[in-house]
């Protein structure tokens, strides 16, 4: 080979050397860029979490302080049955003092209640909805399940409505469409504390909390949790129940 050849052969092995050095130098850029992206999509999600959680745990407090002292107390017994570590973590979260403080005299805890919430609170529908929908609040965190209907069980959404509502006295089908039949249609602008709120065509049920939120449990690999009802689509409307 002579010298000329080899001279060749060199410029072109430091060409393929520079092509190889950049492409990876791209690829690391690329990958850094998609770390970046996915990370702030994780921070983006955290906050989101955790603004749902506290309006969860703020519409909790809420809905309790409006409860009979005895009524609230079988709730907090019921949340305490939980062995869930998200459970423990919630109660640990939720000064438990302020959510047993009696409610005065002749009232209904709405001063309570307004002050917890740092605004008015939305009229319960009905003593049966409040009570159903505290009861639904104690299960925050549990697995959704199909046709589930008890806290050993789990949830669907209609399990979630039905069991809440027999712990306030009332019987309700374990079924969407049936529990939305046997109520009474109101405007979202009307809707109040233990209203039902429904999507999906009635495929999809659950407990309306007041401020647009509500509480039910969405779907398998999924858990009871909180949110707002303009986040869900095909909203179908609402129902009042009693």
């Amino acid at each position: 080979m002579t010298l000329r050849r080899i001279e060749r052969r060199l410029t072109v092995l430091k060409a393929q050397k520079r092509v190889r050095l950049g492409a990876q130098l791209y690829d690391h850029k690329v990958e850094r860029a998609g770390l970046a992206a996915t990370r702030k999509a994780l921070l983006t999600d955290r906050v989101t979490v955790r603004e749902h959680r506290s309006h969860a745990l703020a519409l909790r407090g809420v809905v309790l302080s409006g409860l009979a002292l005895k009524v609230r107390g079988n709730v907090l017994a019921a949340e305490r049955q939980r062995t869930r570590p998200q459970a423990r973590v919630t109660r640990q979260l939720v000064s438990e003092t302020l959510l047993v403080a009696p409610v005065p005299a002749g009232g209904n805890g709405t001063a309570l209640a307004a002050l917890l919430a740092g605004e008015a609170l939305p009229a319960a529908a009905s003593g049966v909805g409040a009570v159903a929908a505290a009861f639904a609040l104690t299960q925050l965190g549990r697995a959704y399940h199909y046709s589930g209907y008890s806290p050993a069980t789990g949830f669907d959404c209609s399990g979630l409505i039905s069991w809440a509502f027999s712990k306030a006295g009332h019987d309700l089908p374990h079924q969407s469409a049936a529990i939305w039949s046997l109520g009474a249609q109101v405007p979202l602008s009307a809707a109040m504390l233990g209203d039902i709120v429904s999507f999906n065509g009635q495929g999809h049920v659950g407990i309306y909390l007041g401020r647009g939120w509500y509480v039910h449990s969405p779907q398998s690999g999924d858990v009871v949790r909180v949110e707002r009802v303009r986040d869900h689509l095909n909203f179908d409307g609402v129902v009042r129940i009693g």
